[in-house]
């Protein structure tokens, strides 16, 4: 009954999201609260210590940044001081080991696992951008490449425009110059 308790209780995580922040510490302590309260009635059953790693995996889904490791901290002396207490310190801390392990663990383990998301969705929108940076440079490319075909062809039109005005007027000026040379000298 005492463990089906804590077990309704952690399965209302999802109703419990939505509750200000406050509520939701006051949450876990009661859950806390529990599995102290399920220790000291048995505490030849030191098993119950592994009810605080939900726990500590339910604070990583409610909480993150110093809230988080607060709790681990406190999970952790909610772990390990009854059994001290119960059993002397020694063996009380031998019982605890295993399960302050997955305590420090499991919300370790997660946060890690969000930082890498985080870490995907970061690198996945600078690609994006990248992607949209080199189309918009490879686009720039092909619009410098025709305005130097451009500014070639528009160089060479006024070189021939150049040399072939010259010419013409050359041309004309000899053309002219043998007419007026026909009258005064024919021969």
């Amino acid at each position: 009954p005492r463990g089906a308790a804590s077990a309704v209780l952690f399965l209302l995580l999802r109703w419990q999201a939505r509750l200000p922040q406050p509520l939701l510490h006051g949450y876990l302590g009661l859950q806390s609260a529990l599995v102290v309260w399920m220790l000291a009635l048995e505490p030849d059953l030191d098993s119950v210590t592994a009810f605080f790693v939900p726990l500590a995996f339910q604070a990583a889904l409610l909480f993150a940044g110093p809230a988080l490791w607060i709790w681990v901290g406190l999970l952790l002396f909610l772990t390990a001081a009854p059994l001290a207490f119960l059993h002397g310190l020694p063996e009380g801390l031998a019982f605890a080991m295993s399960p302050m392990a997955f305590v420090v663990a499991v919300p370790a383990l997660m946060v890690a696992n969000h930082e890498a998301q985080v870490g995907r969705l970061r690198s996945q929108v600078l690609l994006e951008e990248l992607q949209g940076t080199h189309r918009k440079l490879q686009d720039y490319a092909g619009q410098v490449e025709e305005l130097a075909s451009l500014q070639e062809r528009s160089r060479l039109a006024r070189e021939l425009h150049d040399t072939v005005s010259q010419l013409v007027f050359t041309i004309v000026l000899t053309a002219r110059s043998a007419q007026l040379l026909l009258h005064q000298d024919p021969a």
